[in-house]
């Protein structure tokens, strides 16, 4: 893990409000974010609303970002094929966690700062549940102490909120984004700690190609334009 401290904290786009100005709130460093909600896809959708608002507004250097979680997820997959992609390790495997957060604690006592992303552990086994929990725990002693670490939980069930809690408890997430859906809209409210709310925000979607076709992630490039071969190929993709 390389990485530099920031000069300013990000700006991160969350969604639009319900006369269509974006919604934005900045992501300090130190500091906790979950995304809850019931559905599976909302939650990625918004979490990758986030990451790439990250990506775009901080360099790779400025912003590693590291996953615990499922290999096969969306999110997992496009943070890969970010430059600011800086690790990966499955939840049960705790050797690699292991060296993962050494690797993290060396890069924040050098000053430096990183996004440490944790999806939900797929069981709803009581010691899964405590080892995430003592996971998230971990993360946010490290966040502490002005450390430039940032944490985004993802919880796809809100049942799970017991290990996560809601912002300005002792435990600490210092923003909540909750999804829901409303009378066929979907919409998020924006909680943070310090008990400013921004309520009916309608968050950012994953489209399908078609209406009952599966998510996709589609490979893209960052900074630079794309090749002749490549706008080529863009034009011939489906969708």
């Amino acid at each position: 893990l390389v990485g530099h401290a920031e000069t300013s904290p990000p700006v991160v786009a969350l969604g639009t409000s319900a006369a269509g100005d974006p919604v934005s709130l900045e992501w300090k460093p130190g500091t906790s974010w979950i995304v809850t909600g019931a559905d599976r896809d909302d939650v990625t959708s918004t979490a990758m609303a986030v990451v790439l608002s990250l990506a775009v507004g901080s360099s790779p250097a400025q912003a590693p970002v590291v996953v615990v979680g499922d290999a096969r997820s969306p999110l997992t997959e496009l943070v890969t094929r970010l430059p600011h992609f800086a690790g990966w390790c499955a939840p049960d495997d705790l050797e690699t966690r292991r060296r993962l957060l050494s690797r993290l604690t060396h890069l924040l006592d050098d000053g430096g700062s990183a996004v440490g992303v944790v999806e939900p552990f797929h069981t709803d086994a009581l010691d899964a549940l405590d080892d995430r929990a003592a996971l998230l725990r971990e993360l946010r002693a490290l966040a502490g102490d002005g450390s430039g670490l940032r944490i985004l939980d993802l919880v796809f069930d809100a049942t799970s909120l017991l290990e996560s809690p809601a912002p300005g408890s002792d435990a600490t997430n210092d923003v909540a984004i909750a999804l829901e859906h409303r009378s066929r809209a979907w919409t998020a409210t924006v909680t943070t700690a310090d008990g400013l709310t921004t309520e009916s925000v309608e968050p950012f979607t994953l489209r399908a190609a078609k209406a009952d076709g599966p998510l996709v992630v589609r490979p893209f490039v960052l900074g630079r334009a794309l090749s002749p071969l490549e706008r080529r190929l863009e034009r011939a993709s489906p969708g």
